[in-house]
C-alpha cells in the first residue's frame, strides 16, 4: 500500500480490509485491522505513512517489535 501511495495509485482501504478479513486475518474485525494499520503507520512514520491511517501514540512494545521485524524482512531500515 505504501508503494502504491508513493506513486500516486489510489488505494481502496475498504477492499484491502475486506480482503484481509477473508484471508489471512479472518479472525479479526474491521476495526482491529484498521487499528493495526494505524500502528504500522506509526512505526514507519519516519519513512512515510499510509494516508488514512494516521500514526497512533500508544503502540505497545510487542507490536512495535513485531512491526519493526516485519519491515526489516521487507528491506526497510
Amino acid at each position: 500500500m505504501l508503494e502504491a501511495q508513493k506513486v500516486g495509485k489510489p488505494i481502496n482501504k475498504a477492499e484491502v480490509n475486506r480482503s484481509l478479513r477473508e484471508g489471512a486475518l479472518s479472525g479479526r474485525t474491521r476495526g482491529s485491522i484498521e487499528f493495526r494499520m494505524c500502528n504500522i503507520s506509526t512505526i514507519i512514520a519516519e519513512i512515510s505513512y499510509l494516508q488514512g491511517y494516521a500514526p497512533r501514540q500508544n503502540v505497545g512494545n510487542n507490536v512495535r517489535t513485531m512491526i519493526h521485524e516485519a519491515l526489516k524482512k521487507l528491506g526497510h531500515k
